[in-house]
């Protein structure tokens, strides 16, 4: 989800930052990526010379990028603020 997540905001994506999150080795990271890739959730490639995913949704502006975000958030914010004030 979290991998998912930032191919939505980010046009690019450190290889190593994603292997330190998962805590994978680089090449397996790679691996899990690319499969994730091939699967169809995501429309990346993976530049193995520069060591970045790259996203192919095209660029968006700001706004566009945390429309799916928003929601979820404020949700979890909503979820949050109310688990608070029952305590």
């Amino acid at each position: 989800m979290y991998f998912k997540l930032a191919c939505k905001v980010y046009e690019t994506i450190p290889l190593s930052h994603i292997a330190s999150f998962t805590g994978k080795s680089l090449e397996d990271a790679e691996f899990w990526i690319l499969s994730y890739i091939r699967s169809g959730d995501i429309e990346a490639k993976i530049d193995s010379i520069s060591e970045m995913i790259i996203n192919h949704k095209g660029r968006q502006n700001t706004a566009e990028k945390y429309v799916d975000v928003v929601p979820a958030v404020s949700t979890f914010v909503n979820s949050l603020s109310r688990a608070i004030a029952n305590q």
